[in-house]
């Protein structure tokens, strides 16, 4: 049978046309190109445009690997005089034409079939290409199929957790709004709000056309990790849902990827998970992250093709490469309910790293990770915040997944720490080289520290922050906290290894429903 997967989409924002359709050059024209709706466009004569784009090419190679999916069929109503051209592009370079189709006349539906790859290798997308000739062209409803033998049911439920970003949640929901197959496709949004104030829930109140489906939970503040974990418990205690997707409260998102979402779950092989990608909220054709790694050796994050391009012909070649990650970051993260049930709840992390681990224990059971190109956010960077607080959940944590998944050699990760913070000291910060020690202690305290008071530490931290300038003059302040670097770098070398036992141990127990609702203290 055949399944529709992806829909082609034109920008609400002109400005971010690149991402979408891109003009192949007329010497001495200007542009022609007028969006109607976000899935028609009027194209002047002698135009051609190319859909070889990140939000509108197929990415051909990940859909074969992760997918069910054996051919290809792009449909398309045009109106006007022209041709269709369908191409497929090969990683090494190489671009083949796969058919050409001539129209002329008003309200022309076409229908290309694709054969797929016959080279699993080759990291292979598909796209297509209008030509005017001789007349406008309009085309409208451009969908790409695939053929597949059973469509699974997928009911996808979206958990938001966020702290005073009302005004940002309610942005998305309008989004969501928006289009009108989104919104009846999703099963549930579920809001975990771990504010002060009762704003947002005030706020949906007014909303009537949204109260059927949107669940608003009011709970202290846990974080990142606590937020979502609430909506995961919530989610699988939601009889019809499947799936979830975990998404930040602040990003901004192209609707249609969503549904690709759910289109690649419902022809998705057993064992896949789905991450986003993320493009700067500041510079929207870039690209910040697409897939990320943690390396044994630095037990650093290492993303994939930050800073480049998204609209460039190296970016999209290199997309459609379909690479290793560990995780997939939650600013856009979707998975079975089954998977969870499978591998637990998330770690109590507050912030930082609870992805990582959470991507890695998927994987350890069966479930990778993919991120998928033509599914991504607007995202802000947090260049240009002050998230020395952070550092505390940084090293901390880190330390935890290493633990966890015994990722470095004993002695590795008191020379790195020592390694990392000696260096730091030489710009004279004291406060993260001070939290990376408060975090090292509360590691070889050992798993009881995550049943502590979320909000006291996070308090703590930023006090710490905010007290203590960002280059410190003392330099005997300076050579004291390096000492005290040196003294807890060799205290992990020399007890790292039973505090990793003690973590593997516990880390199980912390990963259960139980556990959770006497950490989140629910009752009931």
């Amino acid at each position: 049978m055949w399944h529709s997967l992806q829909r082609v989409v034109f920008p609400q924002d002109e400005g971010l046309l690149a991402l979408y359709a891109k003009r192949k050059p007329a010497p001495g024209k200007p542009a022609s190109l007028a969006i109607a709706t976000r899935f028609a466009a009027d194209f002047g004569d002698g135009e051609s445009f190319s859909f070889d784009t990140y939000f509108n090419a197929v990415f051909e190679s990940h859909w074969l690997k992760w997918t069910t999916v054996s051919s290809w069929r792009l449909s398309l109503e045009v109106s006007g005089r022209g041709r269709v051209n369908v191409y497929r592009n090969r990683a090494s370079g190489t671009t083949s034409l796969l058919s050409t189709d001539e129209f002329d006349g008003r309200n022309q539906v076409i229908r290309i079939d694709v054969a797929p790859s016959n080279d699993a290798a080759a990291d292979t997308r598909l796209y297509f290409e209008i030509e005017a000739e001789g007349a406008p062209v309009t085309l409208s409803n451009a969908t790409w199929d695939g053929e597949v033998a059973v469509v699974q049911d997928v009911a996808m439920a979206v958990g938001f957790s966020t702290y005073n970003r009302e005004t940002y949640v309610l942005a998305n929901i309008e989004t969501f709004l928006s289009d009108e197959l989104l919104w009846q496709t999703l099963q549930r949004l579920i809001i975990v709000e771990q504010s002060e104030e009762a704003r947002l829930e005030e706020a949906i109140a007014t909303r009537p056309q949204v109260h059927d489906k949107v669940q608003v939970i009011r709970q202290a503040n846990f974080g990142g990790s606590g937020g979502f974990t609430r909506a995961i418990m919530e989610a699988l205690d939601q009889k019809q849902a499947t799936h979830i997707l975990l998404m930040d409260d602040d990003v901004q998102i192209e609707p249609e990827c969503i549904l690709r979402t759910v289109a690649f779950f419902s022809v998705a092989s057993n064992g896949v998970a789905v991450g986003g990608q993320m493009l700067r909220l500041d510079d929207p054709t870039t690209m910040h992250e697409s897939g990320a790694v943690l390396s044994p050796k630095t037990l650093r994050v290492l993303p994939f093709d930050r800073g480049q391009g998204a609209h460039s012909e190296r970016m999209l070649t290199q997309l459609s490469q379909d690479r290793r990650i560990d995780y997939g970051s939650w600013f856009y993260f979707a998975l079975s309910l089954d998977a969870v049930r499978h591998v637990g709840l998330p770690l109590p992390f507050f912030i930082v790293f609870d992805d990582v681990e959470y991507g890695m224990r998927l994987a350890r059971h069966g479930t990778n990770s993919v991120t998928m190109p033509g599914i991504a956010v607007w995202h802000e960077t947090g260049q240009n915040r002050d998230a020395r607080w952070k550092t505390y959940y940084y090293q901390r944590n880190v330390l935890i997944v290493n633990a966890l998944y015994q990722l470095s050699p004993a002695l590795r990760p008191g020379i790195l720490f020592m390694r990392h913070w000696l260096r730091r000291l030489i710009k004279r910060d004291l406060a993260q080289p001070a939290l990376a020690c408060d975090a090292l202690g509360d590691y070889l305290r050992g798993p009881s520290v995550l049943g502590d008071d979320p909000i006291a530490r996070t308090t703590s931290a930023r006090r710490l922050c905010a007290a203590t300038p960002h280059r410190q003059a003392s330099t005997a302040s300076v050579v004291v906290m390096a000492l005290k670097v040196v003294i807890l770098g060799c205290c992990l070398a020399l007890r790292g290894p039973g505090a990793n036992r003690s973590w593997r141990a516990a880390a199980a127990e912390m990963t259960t429903t139980a556990w959770w609702r006497r950490y989140l203290r629910l009752s009931g």
